[in-house]
């Protein structure tokens, strides 16, 4: 009977996870998973048919973190809100799981339609309506400004481009809902 495997999947997993938070998403290669795992890549190409496959099985790590921070932060009286303020908290704090999740080019392009219509984004769009007092086609547009605005603040403290207090960034996020709801 042949030893029992050493590594498994959740190892490789785990280790991946670690790797793109201490050090970004290009330092993920079959030789730095197992050197943090101590072993030969061996293991991985008997885990894994290839690298794409184990880097997805990462990246879906990498989502359930960053919904459970999400998730955290997210108060159900104003999503919209909220939600801006978690994501521009994620660029400053996980620095390496924001670029890997929103600037690198790992994952695949979304219209501005298929992100409105994305199941996870109908409750927030559903919480602005009831929030504003505005209509689906209203709180759809509010939410896709906010969204982009928000983006921009957050690519922004990525790259170390600016450097924005919570209060000035819950600020600037509060004016452009105000601004996007009058139509400015």
């Amino acid at each position: 009977m042949p030893p029992a495997a050493k590594i498994n999947r959740d190892m490789v997993v785990h280790a991946g996870f670690e790797l793109i938070r201490e050090q970004g998403i290009d330092c993920v290669s079959a030789r730095s998973l197992a050197d943090k795992l101590n072993c030969s890549v061996k293991p991985l190409f008997r885990l894994y048919e290839n690298m794409d496959a184990c880097k997805a099985d990462i990246m879906t790590e990498v989502y359930n973190f960053y919904n459970n921070f999400m998730e955290k932060r997210i108060k159900l009286d104003d999503q919209l809100l909220t939600i801006s303020l978690a994501y521009t908290e994620l660029a400053q704090t996980e620095h390496n799981l924001f670029q890997a999740m929103f600037v690198s080019n790992l994952n695949t392009s979304w219209s501005v339609a298929d992100v409105l219509e994305a199941e996870w984004n109908q409750g927030v769009i559903e919480q602005t309506m009831i929030r504003y007092n505005i209509s689906r086609t209203c709180a759809k547009k509010l939410f896709r400004d906010t969204w982009l605005y928000t983006h921009g603040v957050a690519t922004q403290i990525y790259g170390n481009a600016i450097v924005l207090s919570s209060e000035e960034i819950t600020d600037l996020i509060t004016h452009a809902i105000k601004c996007f709801m009058k139509g400015e």
